[in-house]
C-alpha cells in the first residue's frame, strides 16, 4: 500500500501540474471548449497506478530477416535488454520502494487511506441521496409556454432524448440532475420574475451540460476524489476543472446567440447573482451561478 501510494502521489501530481502548466502557458490560444477538454487526460492518467501488471508490462517486437538474426544476434540480444530495462522503471520503482517499506508502514498507510475513503464515500451516498430525492420530489411543470420553449431549445441543440423539466422549492438556482432519467429542474416560479428570453436562456445552458454527459463527469471525478482524497492537488484539479466546464457551456450557449442575446444572458447571470446566494449542498448538480471570482472570471 505504501508504494501505491507514493506512485499515485506522484502521478496524480504530475498529470495536474503539466495540465495547470500547458492552460497557462497557451491560454490565448486555447478556447474555452479545449481549456476544459484537456482535462481528459486526468482520469486517464489516475487510472494508470491502478492497472494490473500483467496488462501494463509488454516487449516491443523487433522484425528482423533471417540473415540479419544471424548476424546480429547478440546486438540484438543487447537491444533487446536495454529496451525492456527502460519500459520496465515503473515496476523497479515499485520493487526498490517494496524492499525498502517497513511491514509497519505498509499497514499504517493502507489503514488510513481506506479509512479516508470510507469516510467519503458517505459523503458522496449523502448527497447523491439529496439529489436523488430532489429529483423524484420534483413538481410537474405546468406552464405549457415554458414547456414549449423547453422542447424548442431541445431541437436547437438537436436533442432528442426524453428530459423532464419541472421545479421545486428545495433549490434557489436551476440545475441538470440525473443520469438514466435526466431531469431540469427549476426554483419555484421562475415564470413570475423572468422573461421567456431569460427562460430561453437557463435552458439552453442546462441543456449543453446534458448534451456534454457533464453528469457523467461529475461522478466519475466524484470517484477519483475519494480515491485521491490524500491528494490536495486533486480536489483544486476537480475545482478548476468545473469552472472550465461551466465557462465552456457559457461560450456555447453564446455562440448561438446574436450579439443583443449576448449581452442579455449575461445580465441573466447578474439577475440570479442578484437575487439568490449559491447553494452548495447538491455537490452533482449544474448551477447557472457560481461565487463571485467564478462570474468575475
Amino acid at each position: 500500500m505504501f508504494h501505491q501510494f507514493l506512485i499515485s502521489m506522484l502521478v496524480s501530481s504530475l498529470t495536474i501540474a503539466v495540465i495547470m502548466l500547458i492552460k497557462k502557458v497557451f491560454r490565448k490560444q486555447l478556447s474555452a471548449k479545449w481549456q476544459h477538454r484537456i482535462w481528459i487526460f486526468l482520469p486517464i492518467s489516475l487510472l494508470l497506478p491502478f492497472i494490473p501488471r500483467q496488462f501494463a508490462d509488454f516487449d516491443i517486437p523487433y522484425h528482423l530477416s533471417s540473415n540479419q538474426l544471424v548476424e546480429n544476434v547478440n546486438p540484438s540480444m543487447e537491444t533487446r535488454s536495454r529496451m525492456s530495462e527502460n519500459n520496465n522503471w515503473l515496476q523497479d520503482l515499485t520493487i526498490s520502494i517494496q524492499d525498502s517499506t517497513p511491514p509497519y508502514l505498509d499497514t499504517l498507510v493502507g489503514s488510513i487511506w481506506i479509512g479516508g475513503m470510507a469516510v467519503l464515500t458517505i459523503f458522496m451516498i449523502m448527497a447523491w441521496y439529496r439529489t436523488k430525492r430532489l429529483q423524484n420530489n420534483t413538481r410537474k411543470l405546468k406552464n405549457q409556454e415554458v414547456l414549449q420553449l423547453f422542447e424548442q431549445c431541445k431541437q436547437k441543440l438537436h436533442i432528442s432524448r426524453k428530459i423532464h423539466v419541472g421545479e421545486s422549492p428545495r433549490i434557489a438556482t436551476p440545475m441538470m440532475c440525473g443520469l438514466f432519467k435526466p431531469c431540469v429542474v427549476l426554483p419555484p416560479r421562475l415564470d413570475a420574475w423572468l422573461s421567456l428570453k431569460e427562460i430561453q436562456f437557463i435552458f439552453l445552458h442546462e441543456l449543453y451540460h446534458f448534451k456534454n454527459k457533464d453528469n457523467w463527469i461529475n461522478y466519475l471525478m466524484a470517484f477519483f476524489q475519494v480515491l485521491y482524497w490524500f491528494n490536495p492537488l486533486i480536489w483544486i484539479a476537480v475545482r478548476e476543472m468545473r469552472l472550465d466546464r461551466e465557462i465552456a457551456c457559457d461560450h456555447a450557449v453564446l455562440q448561438c446567440l446574436d450579439e443583443q442575446s449576448q449581452t442579455e444572458y449575461g445580465n441573466t447571470i447578474i439577475h440570479f447573482v442578484e437575487r439568490e446566494m449559491r447553494i452548495r449542498n447538491f455537490r452533482f448538480s449544474s448551477q447557472l451561478n457560481g461565487s463571485k471570482a467564478h462570474i468575475k472570471k
